[in-house]
């Protein structure tokens, strides 16, 4: 069961202040209402993984450590092409 205050609690509040990309993971079977990436300033990349609830560290933990990985991989990529822009 919830704790009382967490029904209301949400990402909105802070996430509009995040200067770098997002990742979510989330499972598909997650009967929560998100929200996720609402007042993102950035982009906000999601991974939906199957035959998991709102537990993905524990339903489906292989996937959910190799996600992060690739993810920085990248973000490392596409912060290298952009600093590749502004030095022209």
């Amino acid at each position: 069961m919830a704790r009382p205050g967490f029904k209301s609690w949400s990402t909105e509040v802070l996430i509009g202040s995040i200067r770098r990309p997002i990742l979510a993971i989330l499972g598909r079977d997650d009967q929560a209402d998100h929200g996720v990436g609402n007042g993102a300033r950035v982009a906000l990349y999601v991974e939906i993984l199957e035959d998991c609830g709102h537990s993905p560290h524990l339903d489906q933990s292989d996937c959910t450590l190799a996600i992060p990985s690739d993810f920085l991989a990248r973000i490392d990529i596409s912060e290298q092409a952009e600093e590749r822009r502004h030095e022209a």
